[in-house]
């Protein structure tokens, strides 16, 4: 019975997204790692991808592939899911080359050009400087912006032998900090890290003292604009999720980057910034 109204369901969504492709001119599969089966496995991303393409083909509705990322495309059912859904799309790009030595066995797409991740086109809205010096007394106006990969209930894959440490090292980082008299604001750039910007904002105030703890700030940003004018105050970001990392160069800040993924440590390789990447394990 369960299985008969999950096809039902799918039947139901087919049809709405057939009507919904009637009136469109253009489909744009954009944003981070959608060519990626660790969110679901093949039945997450790559079929999904595969439904829009065939009913967009059907209908005769362009698609284009605009920088997206390759993360993990670990079972052949995805990869083959994949390979139909970008034979069928009018244009493809990566956000990286790696991203497209991972589909090098796709021979369709030797040719796909290779473009930023469009996080790069973005204007902030305000001057793009880099910031003042900062004299080796002069207080620091940090953004940490940790996530939840590997914690319990938040991620696909969990261990506690992975997130902790990360956790506890972001503890130890931002109670020194504020000891040294720096400022500390927490922030995520996705709804699933609001949990540990809050795991860490409690455990650290319970650490210091309330002059302190008075130092750190936790916000919750619902939008890119409403980000961008806590960025401009800032010095410098420590961050591990892509965007997190991404949006702080695009602001001209310097950026600690703890790399939980190929992706991230791809983008600060591109920049010439490897000092400045730690591996999360």
């Amino acid at each position: 019975f369960a299985f008969g109204r999950r096809i039902s369901g799918e039947l139901r969504h087919i049809l709405y997204c057939w009507r919904l492709l009637g009136t469109l001119r253009l489909l744009i599969v954009s944003g981070g790692g959608q060519l990626d089966d660790y969110w679901g496995g093949p039945m997450g991303h790559p079929y999904v991808l595969l439904k829009w393409t065939i009913l967009a083909r059907i209908t005769g509705v362009p698609v284009i592939f605009l920088s997206v990322g390759v993360d993990r495309l670990e079972h052949r059912m995805s990869r083959f899911f994949i390979r139909i859904a970008l034979r069928l799309a009018a244009y493809r790009s990566y956000r990286d080359a790696g991203s497209k030595t991972l589909l090098a066995d796709m021979t369709f797409t030797r040719a796909d050009r290779v473009t930023p991740d469009l996080a790069f086109s973005f204007d902030p809205g305000f001057p793009r400087t880099f910031p003042d010096f900062v004299g080796p007394k002069d207080p620091l106006r940090v953004g940490v912006s940790p996530m939840a990969y590997m914690l319990k209930g938040n991620w696909p894959r969990e261990n506690d032998d992975v997130f902790h440490p990360y956790f506890e090292s972001l503890v130890g980082l931002t109670t020194e900090l504020l000891r040294l008299g720096h400022e500390v604001t927490l922030f995520a750039t996705a709804d699933a890290d609001n949990v540990v910007t809050a795991m860490l904002f409690d455990k650290i105030r319970a650490i210091l003292s309330v002059n302190q703890s008075s130092k750190i700030r936790r916000i919750q940003v619902r939008t890119l604009r409403d980000l961008l004018p806590e960025m401009a105050r800032l010095d410098f970001v420590v961050a591990s999720r892509l965007h997190g990392v991404i949006l702080p160069h695009v602001c001209c800040l310097p950026v600690l980057a703890i790399s939980y993924d190929r992706k991230v440590t791809s983008h600060m390789h591109t920049v010439g910034l490897d000092r400045n990447c730690i591996v999360i394990h």
